[in-house]
């Protein structure tokens, strides 16, 4: 009796498997969660043909935003995009979504305090109906700002590197260039000199003089 439910049309219905199953699927659930909350992503589920989009709990953290703030519709998402990255992106998106891939991108998110955050976007497109095209796109973003603020460190040390490179090779430049002139300049009334003494000495000199 306590495998059975009787529903309410008196139909006796064994469910114990179903409740299994549905237990299962919320556990493996919350572990997913937890995995994504512990590495800190943002998990994202976009239904391709009514673009609601699913924002995770930890996706709406990342943005400074409350959990379940967010609505859930592809629109959000380009909102929060940067202009810039999004005039890159939003044309490449029909494209993306058409046939089964993984795809990643990199672009700037505002913050609900106004911030701009670089996120990495991994994702991958899939399709319930093999018959039918793609009907949905799932992946994580992750917050990549302090990496790309090192990268711009390391660009602009780069940077003065280089520009202090190419002062000391100018002045190495401009050092040759100065001796090669004052060779110039010092060899020519030598030769002058060191000539006209030569001439001095074929000519009749006292003792004094030579």
């Amino acid at each position: 009796a306590q495998d059975k439910v009787i529903g309410y049309m008196g139909v006796g219905t064994d469910i114990t498997q179903r409740l299994s199953v549905e237990r299962e699927l919320r556990a493996t659930r919350e572990r997913l969660e937890l995995s994504i909350s512990a590495g800190d992503l943002g998990l994202w589920d976009w239904d391709l043909t009514t673009n609601k989009v699913y924002f995770s709990p930890n996706y709406c953290t990342i943005l400074g935003y409350q959990p379940g703030e967010l609505t859930e519709h592809l629109d959000t998402f380009l909102k929060l995009l940067h202009l810039d990255d999004r005039v890159r992106i939003e044309p490449q998106l029909p494209a993306l979504t058409e046939t089964e891939q993984a795809f990643k991108l990199e672009f700037r998110m505002r913050t609900k305090d106004n911030q701009w955050k670089w996120i990495a976007g991994h994702g991958k497109v899939f399709r319930d109906d093999p018959a039918k095209p793609p009907n949905r796109a799932a992946g994580v973003h992750i917050d990549i700002s302090a990496a790309k603020a090192l990268e711009a460190e390391l660009r602009e040390q780069s940077d003065l590197a280089q520009t202090l490179a190419d002062k000391a090779q100018d002045a190495s430049n401009a050092k040759s260039e100065f001796m090669a002139n004052m060779s110039h300049e010092v060899r020519t009334p030598l030769n002058g000199v060191i000539g006209m003494t030569n001439l001095l000495l074929e000519s009749e000199l006292n003792e004094k003089q030579r």
